[in-house]
């Protein structure tokens, strides 16, 4: 079967398929968004996040050896990347599901449908991990404006199929220590409608995610334009996500097989 890689280079985003024979084909191509920041060297994961199919990159550094520095845009040492940096991690990585607000516009990646309840936690316990919140024990106040909860329970989603299992958990997992009594901080994915109308999971710090070294990394749309002045470079910065034309997400969706990975460069 066809490899499917996509490459970020800088704006340039491209889609492309080698075919068993080695040769080599161009799907599409488009102006990309990335980190606000710019880019961050990826640090060391552990060995178990590594696999000889997506080739080298940080990603596949063991445990314990620094990923390799790149420069900024101004020509100065990346740090690595942390939360909230505003950086987007450079290395190849799986695409891991899809996932959306709008329906499944017909990938073979595994999908899930995003709910009131859905959020990506950067909380510790259940770290750069999807985590659905029981819509039983709170509600957004249509007259506060804010979230009226009851300890909800945290239930995580298989990274694996995007899916839960009849447990309600991951294969191998249980509901121990999970329950907590607040909202968890992160990212509530449907506050984001115009980005996640169609969107994917970037594989980085998703194996045993080492707390603080970024979570929430994304393919997904392009913001909404906030004024018909807004230039193209702001309206498409990310928080460290990839983000491409909505048009074109949809494309790539239909077009990728799982094992597709993407490989961002600076």
């Amino acid at each position: 079967m066809a490899e499917q890689r996509i490459i970020v280079r800088g704006h340039r985003f491209e889609l492309w398929e080698t075919a068993p024979d080695g040769r080599r084909h161009r799907l599409l191509r488009c102006y990309c968004g990335y980190g606000r920041n710019g880019f961050a060297a990826s640090p060391a994961f552990p060995a178990s996040g590594a696999s000889p199919a997506l080739g080298k990159g940080p990603w596949c550094v063991p445990q314990g050896e620094p990923a390799p520095a790149l420069p900024d845009p101004k020509g100065q040492p990346a740090p690595f990347k942390c939360e909230g940096d505003g950086r987007t991690p450079v290395g190849v990585f799986p695409l891991e599901f899809a996932f959306g607000i709008a329906p499944n516009p017909g990938t073979a990646l595994p999908w899930k449908d995003i709910t009131p309840s859905s959020f990506w936690s950067s909380e510790r316990g259940t770290y750069n991990t999807w985590i659905e919140i029981s819509p039983k024990v709170f509600q957004v106040s249509q007259t506060a404006g804010h979230l009226e909860q009851n300890r909800p329970v945290l239930t995580p989603v298989s990274q694996k199929t995007g899916h839960l299992d009849q447990s309600g958990f991951p294969e191998g997992k249980n509901a121990g220590g999970l329950e907590q009594s607040k909202v968890p901080d992160g990212e509530r994915l449907a506050d984001y409608p115009v980005q996640y109308k169609y969107a994917a999971v970037i594989g980085y710090n998703t194996v045993e995610p080492q707390f603080g070294a970024g979570s929430a990394i994304f393919l997904h749309c392009y913001g909404p334009r906030k004024s018909w002045f807004q230039c193209r470079s702001k309206r498409t910065a990310t928080a460290g996500c990839i983000s491409i034309p909505e048009k074109i997400m949809v494309r790539v969706l239909r077009v990728l097989r799982p094992g597709a990975v993407i490989d961002i460069q600076a």
